[in-house]
C-alpha cells in the first residue's frame, strides 16, 4: 500500500474476529500489540465485547501488551436495520474493559484521550495489560 514491501515487517490479512481457529487462533497469546482504529463503533455492546475479549486473548499474557486505536466518541444510534451500535466515550470504555478484565481473569490499565478533528469527536485510547 505504501511501497514500502521490501523494508516493512508487517503481515496484513483479512480475517473474521468472531470466527474460532485460522489465521487469527494461530496468534492466540502471541501479539505484543493490537490496532484498532474506527472498528468497534460498527458493533453492537455484546459484539463490542466479544471482540475486546478476544483482543484480550490474542494479546500475551505479560504486561504491558497493549490494544491502541480510536473510534468516534460517544453515544449510540440505531440502523436502518434496527441494529444498535455504540460509541463509547471515556467512562463507558473503562466500564468495557473493566468487564473484559473480568470475564478473562486479567486487569487493563485504559487510557482515553477525546478530541474534536474536523469537526468529529474523536476517542483516542491504549489498553494495557497490567
Amino acid at each position: 500500500m505504501f511501497r514500502d514491501k521490501r523494508t516493512c515487517e508487517a503481515e496484513f490479512f483479512a480475517a473474521d474476529i468472531f470466527a474460532d481457529g485460522g489465521r487469527l487462533g494461530e496468534l492466540e497469546g502471541g501479539l505484543d500489540v493490537v490496532y484498532a482504529g474506527a472498528f468497534f463503533h460498527l458493533f453492537d455492546l455484546p459484539e463490542q465485547e466479544q471482540i475486546a475479549e478476544r483482543v484480550a486473548g490474542l494479546l500475551k499474557a505479560e504486561t504491558g501488551v497493549m490494544m491502541l486505536g480510536r473510534n468516534v466518541d460517544g453515544g449510540s444510534y440505531t440502523t436502518t436495520s434496527g441494529g444498535r451500535f455504540v460509541q463509547h466515550d471515556k467512562q463507558s470504555w473503562q466500564a468495557l474493559w473493566k468487564e473484559v478484565g473480568r470475564a478473562t481473569g486479567s486487569q487493563w490499565d485504559v487510557w482515553v484521550e477525546e478530541r474534536e478533528v474536523e469537526g468529529v469527536r474523536q476517542m483516542c485510547f491504549c489498553v494495557t495489560r497490567k
